[in-house]
């Protein structure tokens, strides 16, 4: 039917048996018997459809709940002016949670740990230095006397003395790295931490592998080579955990984003609250 049809109410085409009202260019309402009575108005125009909300585009790494809404700024974006307006309510970065099945260490537990470990570290350090160490001794030995006769007297700044010193921080640093980084990354555990029943795991509740062992270890390894100057950074960093919440990572937790953890079942929560085996494994 073309648009040259004036408006009114005319058999339907495609069912002969109804009528319905032509506007001079679509049809409108419902179908009437050819034989009823049409009404004396026509049929209001249907509403215009609801409008089809944008759907945000999916970035490569974004899961559905990272997908920024129509108007919320992505990463890396200022937050427009009028969001800031007094009363605009922002929402908070979400905080890492402990990973289900887990409880997170004590103190006094890690403070154990810790101490047992740097005290086996010591032992092996003497014992491998200990020729190192006698030379060291030696070679300092005739300043010191000289400082006895004469308090005035400075130690000059000896290439021995030195060499030795640096050679032996060394030794103490492979030892170090071998008992730390070796035991964490096998099953998340020193033997200080085995006798007292921590270990170290990744946020994501996997075990610590390699890479994150040595990152946790390098942090506090590493201003050992600018001691003492850099003994206050060591101190800050494990001194960390006892205000960091909620979970109590020091410094060397969170840049290998690792934290400690209790070993023990009797402080593991009920097993309904425990994730479900994936398949792996952990040798405690």
């Amino acid at each position: 039917m073309g648009k040259s049809i004036s408006p009114g109410w005319y058999k339907d085409p495609a069912a002969p048996e109804t009528q319905r009202y032509w506007d001079g260019e679509q049809w409108l309402g419902d179908p009437l018997p050819a034989d009823a009575t049409p009404p004396a108005t026509p049929p209001q125009p249907p509403p215009p459809p609801p409008p089809v909300p944008e759907t945000p585009q999916v970035h490569p790494g974004w899961t559905a709940a990272e997908v920024p809404q129509p108007g919320t700024p992505g990463p890396g974006q200022q937050v427009p002016p009028e969001l800031l307006r007094p009363g605009a309510v922002l929402r908070a970065l979400p905080k890492p949670t402990m990973p289900a099945g887990f409880v997170s260490a004590s103190l006094e537990r890690r403070l154990g740990a810790r101490l047992i470990d740097i005290a086996i570290v010591g032992v092996l350090s003497i014992v491998a230095n200990a020729w190192l160490g006698y030379k060291y001794v030696a070679a300092l030995m005739p300043y010191v006397r000289e400082a006895m006769v004469d308090p005035q007297t400075e130690v000059p700044n000896d290439p021995q003395l030195t060499t030795l010193l640096y050679a032996m921080i060394a030794i103490s640093l492979v030892l170090w790295f071998a008992y730390e980084v070796i035991g964490t990354a096998r099953n998340g555990q020193t033997f200080g931490k085995r006798l007292v029943g921590i270990k170290v795991i990744r946020l994501d509740g996997a075990p610590a592998d390699f890479g994150s062992s040595f990152r946790r270890w390098a942090v506090m390894a590493i201003p050992n080579l600018f001691f003492p100057c850099c003994a206050p950074v060591q101190l800050i960093d494990v001194l960390w955990c006892t205000w960091d919440k909620p979970l109590a990572q020091c410094i060397h937790d969170k840049s290998a984003r690792t934290i400690v953890v209790s070993a023990r079942p009797t402080d593991l929560p009920p097993p309904a609250d425990r994730p479900a085996n994936d398949g792996r494994t952990s040798h405690e």
